[in-house]
């Protein structure tokens, strides 16, 4: 069984039985962060090879709607003046956070959000809003675009053939290969992108309009016009979305500082909030969390599963990432799936204390 079935599986049975609903009461004081990154028209699933970053509308929809009737939607700023103990939270509180900077933030979410009077928080790479594709998303366009149907591609261990022959093999393709550049330095990573483009004969689109709806940015006006409901906080997420943890010192600092003072220039507000790319315990080292502090920043956003509570880090408030259907929504959110490891994880430990 995949891991999305088991998820569903197990969620499906916590919303059935009760046990969704009754942990809902038991995070007092706490909040879920949600993350997602971008929104696609619902049955669209050719413009990319990674439909995982972006949900279907319809899906959000669904979930923002239930998050109106059984939750208290709170700004992600309210809940890092919480974690620092200079606010309360609602019973039940969840934040909405987007990644990346995405148009159809604008043109798919925020019509939602409208409707729902929910705000969320929008983090942005600013390189991105710039006219640059990030470098996840040329690997992306490159193997979705190609007309090459094998090809010898770098790896951190050499060379390897890979098929590009249907959809399915690209798709493993990428995912091999962005595994990989995860664990390959800054410099590195720009250098075997820009690689790969030339081995596949493809180069990232120059015109706007030879972008695939789904991977097309926010304009620094539609940001400004997001920012201007009330509803929309926007956030940085370094320029070019690089891991910092395989960053220099001197990357990490002009990534986080770049990011911020251009978010301020084009939109005339300067972030308070900062998400980390990637996320993992291991990307967020020392160093980027001193420097999303010297920059100017209150607070950062990992990608480590938990909840909000005073007293955490405010550097690396953990988050969850976007649930692939209502009853995991629920089963997160409601505290349900923290609930079950906590309490397994207690189990674990008494029999190897009994032992």
């Amino acid at each position: 069984m995949s891991w999305f079935n088991r998820q569903e599986v197990a969620a499906s049975a916590m919303v059935h039985c009760g046990f969704a609903r009754w942990s809902r009461g038991r995070r007092a004081g706490q909040a879920a962060v949600l993350t997602f990154h971008g929104v696609r028209a619902d049955g669209e699933t050719e413009e990319v090879l990674d439909t995982g970053l972006h949900l279907p509308q319809g899906a959000l929809r669904a979930i923002c709607q239930h998050l109106a009737r059984h939750y208290e939607v709170v700004p992600a700023s309210q809940v890092a003046a919480a974690a620092q103990g200079l606010t309360d939270l609602p019973p039940r509180a969840v934040a909405l956070t987007f990644d990346d900077g995405y148009a159809s933030n604008y043109e798919l979410a925020l019509p939602i959000l409208m409707d729902l009077k929910l705000p969320a928080t929008v983090f942005l790479a600013s390189a991105y809003l710039e006219g640059a594709l990030l470098w996840f998303q040329r690997v992306d366009w490159a193997l979705n675009s190609t007309r090459r149907m094998e090809v010898p591609l770098p790896m951190r261990d050499g060379m390897r053939r890979f098929s590009l022959a249907g959809r399915q093999d690209r798709i493993r393709t990428m995912g091999a290969l962005l595994h990989d550049l995860k664990q390959s330095p800054w410099g590195e990573l720009k250098q075997r992108v820009s690689s790969m483009e030339s081995i596949l004969e493809v180069s990232p689109p120059c015109d706007v309009q030879e972008t695939p709806m789904c991977l097309r940015s926010l304009t620094w006006e539609q940001a400004t016009e997001m920012a201007s409901t009330g509803l929309i906080e926007l956030g940085g997420h370094t320029h070019e979305h690089p891991i910092l943890s395989n960053c220099t010192p001197e990357e990490i600092r002009d990534e986080i500082r770049i990011g911020r003072e251009l978010i301020a220039l084009r939109t005339g507000r300067a972030p308070v909030l900062f998400a980390y790319p990637n996320g993992g315990a291991a990307d967020i080292n020392v160093t980027a969390q001193t420097a999303t502090a010297d920059a100017g920043y209150t607070a950062g956003f990992s990608m480590i599963n938990g909840f909000v509570a005073g007293g955490q880090n405010l550097f690396s408030l953990p988050r969850y990432g976007a649930p692939e259907s209502l009853r995991q929504m629920e089963a997160t959110v409601s505290g349900a799936f923290e609930t079950l490891k906590q309490w397994r994880t207690r189990t674990v430990r008494k029999a190897a204390t009994v032992g």
